[in-house]
């Protein structure tokens, strides 16, 4: 054997121990704790993701929804609220116009009628006073008419008794009848003249007494259609169906504000709620490790010592999440993400040397044949069949080396 020969031989030997000690260690590796150095290939957007998928936040971002909705829904009550109130009281206002109104024309109408019944009042007394002064100046007529009458007869006995003897004495005494003729003549006149005033003043009573009857008649007709067309009754009840409208309205917005203000005070503890969640994922609690000190936070919400896909892959990280909280299906929250992608840092997880390490069952199970994926062609390799190609190969090569060296030695 030739020192080449030897020397390619102890190559071969050397490679083929550096190798089978390669395949022992990656055989190894599948019975102790994974130890992952690499970064988590999860993205700022795929955290922001998890976390809106996430029941807790899903829960919080449905409440604030529903009290979002149920604060819209208060505020639109409220504003039907206030419209009713204000066409409620538009409605009292237009009542009340209507009976006041109707109540100005009736008392309008009433105040004529009691005008011309006063008219009507006035002219029969007038009417009265007429009749009694008419009366009277009758009686002083008739009683001057008889004194005339008296005073004639006197100054024609008188004038007999001068015409028999014409004395002093029967002239003295025609003299005295003539001028109580003359006397009685001047008064019979004055009374006539009363007589006739008095009878003038009892025919413009009798007449004004009869105007003042038309306009009774007439105002009494008109305080009736009136009351008839311009009733008062019916919109003094529609005056008070409004002030009860009007009142039953105005509670109505109290209740409505008062369900706004409860509205915008749930509103305002779900997004207190919801930011409180956010900050938790953003900065999840440190538990502790039981040694004392507080384990690295676990974005992942698994255990370090779990491994979720082949052994040697990349980790499949999580959001940390509470087991109590239901499953609440709603819509993502759009501040997640930009809140997440300005925290995120790159992950690292270690396993704890104490605990036991749980593996999956294709990984135990297949500890000589770990394959890999090829980022190229989405190739898997084998470690143990590339080895022993390896080694074929290098054997192959050292023999025919060996016959090449022969075949020189015999020709030589």
């Amino acid at each position: 054997m030739t020192k080449a020969l030897k020397v390619a031989m102890g190559m071969t030997m050397l490679t083929g121990g550096l190798m089978a000690q390669g395949v022992a260690a990656s055989a190894a590796i599948t019975t102790k704790p994974v130890v992952y150095t690499a970064k988590s290939t999860q993205t700022p957007d795929s955290i922001a993701a998890q976390v809106d998928r996430h029941s807790a936040v899903q829960a919080a971002q449905a409440r604030v929804d529903v009290a979002d909705q149920t604060y819209t829904n208060a505020k639109q009550a409220l504003t039907a609220a206030k419209s009713a109130a204000q066409a409620a009281q538009d409605e009292l206002v237009a009542a009340d116009g209507v009976l006041a109104k109707n109540q100005q024309i009736q008392d309008a109408m009433a105040a004529l009628h009691d005008t011309a019944v006063a008219r009507q009042t006035k002219a029969k007394q007038a009417v009265n006073t007429a009749t009694a002064n008419q009366a009277t100046a009758q009686t002083a007529v008739t009683t001057a008419q008889a004194t005339v009458d008296q005073l004639t007869a006197n100054v024609k006995t008188a004038q007999m008794a001068v015409d028999k003897d014409n004395s002093a004495a029967n002239q003295a005494a025609l003299d005295a009848a003539k001028g109580k003729l003359t006397t009685a003549q001047t008064a019979l006149t004055a009374a006539q003249a009363k007589l006739t005033k008095a009878t003038t003043a009892l025919t413009a009573a009798k007449e004004e007494r009869a105007n003042a009857d038309i306009e009774v008649s007439g105002t009494a007709v008109d305080y009736r259609v009136a009351k008839k067309e311009h009733d008062t009754v019916k919109p003094r009840a529609a005056v008070e169906k409004a002030e009860a409208t009007v009142k039953a309205a105005r509670n109505h917005v109290d209740s409505a504000k008062a369900e706004v203000r409860a509205a915008e005070k749930e509103r305002t503890a779900a997004q207190s709620d919801l930011t409180a969640l956010l900050n938790e994922a953003k900065q999840p609690a440190r538990p502790d490790d039981g040694k004392g000190g507080q384990t690295p936070a676990n974005p992942t919400g698994h255990h370090n010592n779990h491994t979720d896909g082949p052994v040697g892959g990349v980790p499949q990280p999580t959001v940390t999440h509470s087991t109590d909280q239901p499953q609440v299906k709603g819509t993502a929250n759009p501040h997640v993400k930009s809140a997440l992608r300005t925290t995120t840092s790159p992950v690292v997880t270690k396993p704890v040397a104490t605990h036991p390490i749980a593996t999956h069952p294709t990984s135990t199970a297949k500890t000589t044949t770990k394959t890999a994926t090829l980022p190229q062609t989405d190739e898997r390799t084998n470690q143990v069949v590339t080895v022993l190609g390896f080694v074929l190969l290098t054997a192959m090569s050292l023999f025919g080396f060996k016959r090449q060296s022969n075949k020189r030695h015999t020709t030589d």
